[in-house]
This record gives structure tokens, C-alpha cells and sequence, in this order.
């Protein structure tokens, strides 16, 4: 759940029709197609948005709390929430501990998976539960990258991700084809 799901925003209050279709995709957290984004519905949605008096300016324009998405706290204030910044290419991997759960995000240094495991009050991750969250991968890549994860370790998935981090994505079909080689002759 995002902050744009809570708070559908009007960012150009001079167009009424962009208005309650910005509302529309927020308050469903989706995107509208163009078909959508003209409906003359949109144009009243936002004026009741407007005439509502409940929006709160900020400089990403008029926000109101949506109150059809119910408040889901994410952040208890000791482990942080899965947050994939780096988009396609990010990788993340779940550790958990103690019914609390921490992401990393390989490659990564050691220091982040050593923060990870004091966050959740670890000694070691054999303590943990680790598991591939969101991978950058492809289909056949992410079932060996899992297998590597599960079979030899977060320190081993880690190192495989810096290598393939320097590979160009031109040549990352070849390195795909080598991992699943070596992989099938073990």
C-alpha cells in the first residue's frame, strides 16, 4: 500500500476532468486508460473532491485522505518495509526472525545483511527464514537464483548477484544459460 493509495491527489485544479480521474486512479490504485481519463464522470468526482473542502495543499497539489482504503501501518518503527526503489533491476530478499521480517537487496555489502539481522534481534541467519521476495531475473534464471538462495545461502546469492550486476544486459541471456548449465550438472 502506498501513500497515493490513501491520499488521491487533484495536481491541476484548473482542468476539472483531470481532476476526478486522478481521484478514480488513486482511490483504485490503478491507472486509467485515456478512454477513462475523458469520462465527463471524472469531471464530477472531482468537483465533489473540490466542494468536499477536506483536500490538503502540498506541493504535489490538492491531497484528500482516502477513506475507502483502510490505514495499514507498514514501518513498526524497528524493521523496514519492502521498498524496490531500483525498479526491474532489484532484487530483494526476505529475512525473517522472530515474526518480524527485514528485506535486503542483492548485490549488497555484507554491512546491510549484518543491519538486517540487528534490526531483527538475529544472530546468524541461520536463525532466519530467507526467501526470495522480488527478483530482476527472468523465469528460468529466478528458479536457479531461488535454488542457490535455499541450497547454499544468502552469502552465496549475494556474490552470484555482484557478478551478475557486471554483465551487461546484452550478454545476460549467455550468463543465464551458464548458471542453468552448471547448475543441471550438479
Amino acid at each position: 500500500m502506498t501513500v497515493q493509495n490513501l491520499f488521491p491527489q487533484i495536481t491541476e485544479p484548473r482542468e476539472l476532468a483531470t481532476r476526478g480521474s486522478c481521484a478514480k486512479s488513486t482511490r483504485h490504485a490503478q491507472d486509467g486508460s485515456n478512454e477513462e481519463y475523458r469520462d465527463p464522470k471524472r469531471a464530477e468526482e472531482g468537483r465533489a473532491l473540490l466542494n468536499s473542502k477536506r483536500g490538503i495543499w502540498t506541493d504535489y497539489g490538492l491531497m484528500f485522505i482516502n477513506d475507502e482504503v483502510p490505514w495499514e501501518e507498514v514501518y513498526n518503527g524497528i524493521t523496514f518495509p519492502e521498498y524496490l526503489c531500483g525498479g526491474p533491476e532489484e532484487s530483494s530478499v526476505a529475512i525473517c526472525h522472530g515474526g518480524r521480517t527485514e528485506f535486503v537487496y542483492p548485490p549488497c555489502e555484507q554491512s546491510s545483511i549484518e543491519f538486517a539481522l540487528e534490526r531483527l534481534g538475529a544472530n546468524s541467519l541461520e536463525d532466519c527464514h530467507v526467501q526470495l521476495s522480488c527478483s530482476r531475473f527472468g523465469k528460468p534464471l529466478s528458479k536457479v537464483m531461488d535454488r542457490i538462495l535455499n541450497d547454499e545461502g544468502l552469502e552465496a546469492f549475494n556474490e552470484v548477484c555482484h557478478a551478475a550486476a557486471k554483465i551487461p544486459d546484452r550478454d545476460l541471456d549467455k550468463f543465464t544459460a551458464a548458471v542453468r548449465s552448471s547448475r543441471s550438472r550438479e
